[in-house]
């Protein structure tokens, strides 16, 4: 079964992506675009349960706090590009 635990409509104004976590076999992190296109896994390694998603608009960085590793981390801007 599919958990999905959070899901962050961000950056619709400047990039038009969803970004969800999801905690299933593999934890992982995706985006698509808006309309579902262009599904893609964004991270899936060194993740527990990633949470709070947020877009640093400044450094085109998606930001995520893990609650099971009790980390806060981020990817570099290559993400934010479908």
């Amino acid at each position: 079964m599919t958990c999905y635990r959070y899901i962050n409509v961000g950056g619709i104004l400047f990039y038009s992506l969803l970004f969800w976590t999801d905690w299933s076999f593999q934890s992982h992190i995706s985006k698509a675009g808006m309309d579902g296109s262009n599904n893609q896994i964004v991270i899936r390694e060194k993740l527990g349960w990633p949470n709070g998603l947020t877009i640093d608009y400044i450094t085109d960085r998606l930001w995520w706090v893990d609650a099971h590793l009790d980390s806060i981390e981020y990817v570099p801007n290559t993400c934010l590009i479908v």
